[in-house]
C-alpha cells in the first residue's frame, strides 16, 4: 500500500470489551453497543500483550536437498492484560467464575472454570484507531495478585484465543486495512483552446509545459519527469485533450494511498481555456 502514516500506531490509550462467544464485531467501533461490555481500567505498565506459543521451525530435507521444506508447529495466541477494577467482571474473569447476585458481595466459585468470551480491543492513537475483534477466547488468571501499597491492585488475566469453526481467528479493524484502492484523478480542459500549453503541480513539484492537445501518454511523460514520481507510479488513459479528459491512476509506491490532488495552471492556453483536476476515486478506500 506504499507509505502510510495512518498505518503507524502508538497505543496511547485503549479499551477492552467482552461479550458472549460469537457476538458479531461491534457496528460502532468507538462505542461498542450491547451486549459488548467495557472492562474498565487496566494497567498502563502491564499493558495488552499478544502472546505467541509454538510455531517452531523444522527444516526438512532430502539427501539431494537438505533444506527442502520448512514445517512449522502449530501456533496459538493469547491476549494478556492486568485488569485494575475490583468489580464483578474482573473477579469473575480472574477467579474463573463466581456469584455476584447478592448486593455488596462477590463469591468466588470453588471450582475455577475458564470464562469463554468474545473480546474486542480498541487501540487509540489520537484521531487514529485500530480495533481487534476476537470471536472466542477462554479467560482465566495469568499471575499472582499483589497488594502493592504504591500501585493499584491488579488482576492479571490471559485470554487464550480459540478457533470458531468456519471463522477466522481474529479481525484487525482500521480504515487503512482490507480492500484498498488506487487514487484516480481526472485532468480536463474546458473552453475552446486551439493552442498553448498548461502545467500540472503535484506534491510541490511542477511539470514542464504540456501541450493543449496532449495525449494520455504525453501527460504521463510529463508526470514521470518529476523527481517524486517514477515510471511505475502513474498510469494514464483517455485523452487526447481537450476533447476527452486524461485519467491518471496513482500506483507503484503510491498504491492504495490517499495522495495529494494535482493542481493545474492553464494560463498559457490560447485563446483561452481552463484546466480542471478532480479526484474521481480517492485512494485507500
Amino acid at each position: 500500500m506504499g507509505m502510510s502514516d495512518q498505518a503507524v500506531v502508538i497505543p496511547g490509550q485503549g479499551f477492552l470489551y467482552t461479550a458472549p462467544v460469537g457476538t458479531p464485531r461491534p457496528t460502532n467501533l468507538t462505542d461498542p453497543e450491547s451486549p459488548w461490555e467495557n472492562l474498565g481500567h487496566s494497567s498502563i505498565d502491564d499493558n495488552v500483550t499478544f502472546a505467541r506459543d509454538g510455531g517452531d521451525s523444522n527444516i526438512m530435507g532430502t539427501w539431494q536437498n537438505p533444506a527442502l521444506r520448512d514445517r512449522r508447529d502449530a501456533v496459538t495466541f493469547a491476549v494478556t492484560v492486568t485488569l485494575q477494577q475490583i468489580d464483578n467482571n474482573s473477579l469473575g474473569l480472574y477467579f474463573g467464575g463466581g456469584d455476584g447476585s447478592v448486593a455488596g458481595v462477590f463469591t468466588v466459585a470453588a471450582n475455577a472454570v475458564p470464562q469463554e468470551k468474545a473480546l474486542y480491543i480498541r487501540i487509540i492513537d489520537g484521531d487514529n484507531e485500530v480495533g481487534v475483534y476476537i470471536p472466542k477466547t477462554a479467560i482465566g488468571s495469568d499471575d499472582d495478585v499483589e497488594f502493592d501499597v504504591e500501585n493499584f491492585v491488579g488482576f492479571p488475566i490471559r485470554a487464550s484465543i480459540l478457533n470458531v469453526t468456519g471463522q477466522g481467528l481474529m479481525d484487525w479493524l482500521g480504515e487503512h486495512l482490507g480492500l484498498q484502492g488506487n487514487e484516480v484523478q481526472s485532468v480536463a480542459i474546458t473552453g475552446t483552446p486551439t493552442g498553448g500549453s498548461f502545467t500540472l503541480t503535484w506534491s510541490g513539484q511542477t511539470t514542464g509545459a504540456i501541450a493543449w492537445n496532449a495525449s494520455a501518454a504525453a501527460v504521463r511523460t510529463a508526470l514521470v519527469a518529476l523527481s517524486n514520481i517514477t515510471a511505475g507510479d502513474v498510469a494514464t488513459s483517455g485523452g487526447p485533450l481537450p476533447g476527452t479528459p486524461v485519467v491518471v491512476t496513482f500506483q507503484g509506491q503510491y498504491a492504495d494511498a490517499d495522495v495529494a490532488q494535482m493542481t493545474a495552471d492553464g494560463a498559457l492556453l490560447t485563446p483561452s481555456g481552463t484546466v480542471d483536476v478532480t479526484t474521481t476515486t480517492p485512494g485507500g478506500n
